[in-house]
């Protein structure tokens, strides 16, 4: 398999974000992941092309403002 799967410790341990901040994530942008059963799984691959298309500056003005 070319496309490593990860749980959402790993997942968050990848982005290097904390549980909180990967669950903000999943509530308020569309990363790209599913819920199977009660546990998340993310591609690796599908989290880095999310990365590459993002505009991070709009996600940390926002978390500055939500604080």
């Amino acid at each position: 398999m070319t496309d490593e799967l990860l749980d959402f410790k790993q997942a968050a341990e990848f982005l290097r974000v904390s549980d909180k901040v990967l669950m903000k994530l999943l509530q308020e942008e569309n990363v790209p992941a599913r819920k199977i059963g009660n546990q998340w799984r993310f591609s690796k691959q599908a989290l880095i092309n999310w990365i590459a298309e993002g505009n991070s500056r709009d996600y940390t003005k926002k978390m500055r403002d939500d604080t």
